[in-house]
């Protein structure tokens, strides 16, 4: 995929936030090449890159990305349990809901709430 197909993608992202939209809107040929020519690599000092709008930027979507991937390859070799990564967090659903506040206890990061 070439990077003007990788940018209409993100542009044409409906959930996209607004500040990257307007980051997005903004951006001249030289920058959206830059932006969207690979992905931000994973190195041996972790991941560093110029914040901003783009697959080869630091932004919520590349974090998350890594994020995932580190947590299946913990997942894959045993090492989740071991390490206390929580490979899946369920969904608070407010049908089932007790209110029983439990749930926030559980939550590790305190994304299920009552």
């Amino acid at each position: 995929m070439s990077y003007k197909e990788t940018y209409q993608q993100w542009a044409d992202f409906a959930e996209l936030p607004d500040y990257l939209k307007t980051e997005l809107a903004g951006m001249d040929e030289h920058t959206k090449e830059d932006a969207f020519y690979t992905s931000l690599e994973f190195g041996t000092a972790g991941q560093r890159g110029l914040i901003g709008v783009g697959t080869n930027r630091m932004n919520i979507y590349t974090v998350r990305q890594t994020t995932e991937g580190l947590a299946r390859l913990m997942d894959a070799k045993g090492e989740a349990k071991k390490r206390g990564v929580a490979i899946d967090v369920p969904a608070w659903n407010p049908d089932t809901c007790i209110q029983c506040n439990f749930c926030s206890y559980v939550c590790p990061h305190a994304a299920i709430r009552p």
